[in-house]
């Protein structure tokens, strides 16, 4: 496996800092000196096979992970993921279902469950000690649930409660879908995306032939049962557009989130990157930018909060190719801004990156990319699962075979490359056969790298 040490663009003086803010030229940005070119510095570390049945059997049919959600926990003991496969007896659906495995125990258990049956589920995402799991599912699974459309479940896998976090604080719900969620590290919250009004606050206008303009994000305390709207501007105003949800910290407290003006609404608020502090009032602009769709790139957050890491193909970051998508990471506290998607010679990536996520202290980022040149050998001509440290400035090809090379087919297929809190552990799909020994299903599969001690 790939390891090597790059420079990269970094941010921190208070006027680059504003232009970035303010959207103003590239000249706002000063470019980190070219270093010299990486080396490798030894293997990095070892790859297994997470999506397998409860006796680690490989199955017959493709699992897969969600889109840029925390897939696993903290020090990567558990991990979920989703597949057709009925890999317990009480999966008799025939229908996509949730499983976490248990690296420890060496189990395999079904998450999508109720009243002792599989009911369907998709999406899931897990928190830092592994006890809770929460995914999208259109099923009944909650007394409280009679909408029939996909809805936010979170399951305690301690004591088997389900509960139901799509719904309003007076527990009422709205005929209408859930999109993505996202759960905090500690189990406490739940963000979801959502055309539903479920707050007085959400005034959006939009018709409803185009519900997409009236998404809205918002966050569930599971404990309380009161559900908030967090998707608004500096001024604590509902946004009447579409949004994108990114990630949460640790506590729930702050959760990120883009916004796409649309041009009719809100023209004097800029349209770009956003975290809100759910205990104050307004949300703060982190990056402007004008989005194509407000999903593509929403923030992730690190679990204690500092920092956001986000795609962008603005020319603030990347000059030279600025039709290309590339990953950041942004302090929130000094205002530093530090391009993570570059390559081993110390040069912008040659492809899109996207789809980051954080682990708890910020350090270390995970993320996909097409790029051939982040580390030198990736000659696969396939999208690929990486891990950057940011102290130790070292890019890894996570996605890669025994021999160090990267996989024989494409890795992290929809962006999915999640990272555990401690940084040492990085989940993703990929459809490549020699990850591991005796891959011979021909299908998309769930990995986990681990890093060597």
């Amino acid at each position: 496996m790939h390891i090597f040490r790059r420079n990269r663009l970094r941010v921190s003086a208070p006027w680059a800092l504003a232009a970035i803010l303010g959207g103003l030229s590239p000249a706002g940005i000063a470019l980190a000196d070219v270093g010299p070119s990486a080396q490798p510095v030894g293997a990095s570390g070892t790859v297994e096979r997470v999506s397998v049945a409860p006796d680690g059997a490989e199955i017959p049919r493709a699992s897969w992970a969600s889109h840029v959600t925390p897939l696993l926990s903290r020090h990567g003991r558990f991990v979920v993921f989703d597949t057709y496969v009925a890999l317990t007896g009480s999966d008799t659906n025939g229908q996509p279902d949730v499983y976490v495995r248990d690296r420890v125990l060496g189990t395999t258990e079904l998450v999508s469950v109720a009243g002792g049956s599989a009911r369907g589920g998709g999406d899931a995402g897990i928190s830092a000690d592994g006890r809770h799991v929460a995914f999208l599912s259109s099923s009944a699974l909650a007394e409280d649930d009679n909408n029939g459309h996909l809805d936010v479940f979170v399951r305690d896998m301690v004591t088997g409660k389900l509960t139901l976090a799509s719904k309003a604080t007076d527990g009422t719900q709205r005929n209408v879908d859930v999109n993505d969620a996202v759960i905090s590290g500690d189990g406490s919250r739940v963000a979801f995306m959502t055309a539903a009004r479920l707050s007085a606050a959400d005034d959006d206008a939009a018709t409803g032939d185009e519900s997409w303009k009236r998404q809205d994000v918002y966050v569930h305390n599971i404990a309380s049962g009161h559900t908030r709207l967090v998707s608004v501007d500096r001024g604590g105003q509902n946004f009447t557009g579409p949004v994108g949800l990114g990630g949460m910290s640790y506590d729930g407290r702050l959760v990120g989130f883009s916004w796409l003006n649309p041009g009719r609404h809100k023209l004097d608020v800029p349209a770009g990157f956003y975290v809100r502090n759910i205990a104050k009032p307004g949300s703060k602009l982190i990056w402007r930018e004008n989005l194509s769709l407000p999903e593509e790139g929403a923030p992730a957050l690190s679990g204690n909060g500092r920092y956001a890491a986000f795609t962008s193909n603005s020319s603030r970051l990347d000059a030279d190719r600025y039709d290309l998508n590339d990953v950041a990471r942004y302090d929130r506290q000094t205002g530093r801004l530090s391009l993570v998607s570059v390559g081993a010679d110390s040069t912008n990536a040659n492809w899109d990156s996207w789809g980051a996520l954080l682990s708890y202290s910020g350090r270390y980022v995970s993320f996909t990319s097409e790029a051939d040149n982040l580390v030198p050998g990736d000659d696969n001509d396939a999208r690929d699962a990486f891990r950057l440290d940011l102290a130790a400035d070292q890019m890894t090809l996570v996605s890669a075979a025994p021999d160090g090379g990267p996989g024989n087919d494409p890795s992290a297929y929809g962006g999915t490359a999640a990272i555990s809190g401690d940084g040492q552990h990085v989940a993703f799909q990929s459809f490549a056969s020699d990850l591991v020994p005796g891959d011979t299903n021909e299908q998309g599969d769930v990995f986990l790298w681990t890093a060597l001690d």
